[in-house]
């Protein structure tokens, strides 16, 4: 449960401001110092924050005994869970950012293997309804107990219709995001990746390639080398 010491390239200030995780609700847990997403690229709207806004910041939490990375933002009010799909918690940045603003509790987890957690999604974990239940378990790590409000993108919207249907989660509110439908995951693109020979024949650069292509469509505007090398830093 200790601070993250890894820090992503692009448009992160460090900073020394600490203070208790409230989203925890464990006591005398250790301070978590806080990564600021700044940016000094004024003509990208998305990544031009300030640190006279919320804190945005970075921190973990073990779930199932590895290092389970989130931005969070807010201390107290309702507790809101973002989940990402193909890329990872970066975009909901901005979103965090508006959030901070309203008395609420706001996590953006990065799923097993994505972003800054550790561990890797194997056939067995890679499904909405996995993850649907490693989200239950995220959730009692982080002493989350009554009704919450989920945000889901793309496959993060396939579980958070999974939570909110199998009642395993009080889910009061639910917000879908170019979503995929319930467990209608992986898509064909994705899925050849199950056959070991696909993994095998498919270089790190062309993974990379294919991301870097993906990220420009789907911002759909016009955006900066440091935007799209930040969506692939991890």
């Amino acid at each position: 449960d200790a601070a993250v010491n890894r820090r992503p390239s692009g448009n992160m200030m460090h900073t020394h401001q600490t203070w208790q995780d409230p989203t925890t609700g464990i006591a005398r847990r250790p301070a978590v110092q806080y990564d600021v997403y700044t940016s000094n690229d004024t003509s990208d709207p998305d990544t031009a924050l300030t640190v006279t806004g919320p804190l945005v910041g970075r921190a973990t939490v073990s779930v199932d005994g590895l290092a389970t990375s989130y931005l969070s933002v807010g201390r107290d009010g309702p507790f809101v869970l973002l989940l990402h799909g193909t890329y990872w918690s970066r975009v909901w940045l901005r979103a965090l950012e508006h959030l901070g603003r309203e008395e609420l509790r706001v996590v953006a987890v990065d799923f097993p293997g994505c972003g800054y957690s550790d561990g890797e999604l194997t056939l067995a974990t890679a499904t909405v309804p996995a993850l649907a239940g490693w989200v239950t378990r995220l959730l009692k790590r982080l002493g989350i107990t009554g009704p919450i409000a989920v945000g889901g993108h793309d496959i993060g919207g396939g579980v958070a219709q999974h939570l909110a249907a199998s009642g395993a989660v009080p889910v009061r509110r639910l917000a879908l995001v170019n979503s995929v439908t319930y467990d209608s995951w992986p898509v064909p693109g994705v899925a050849r990746f199950r056959d070991p020979a696909v993994v095998a024949a498919t270089s790190v650069a062309e993974i990379l390639a294919a991301r870097r292509a993906a990220v420009t469509a789907a911002i759909a505007r016009p955006a900066s080398d440091t935007e799209i090398e930040d969506y692939l830093s991890p």
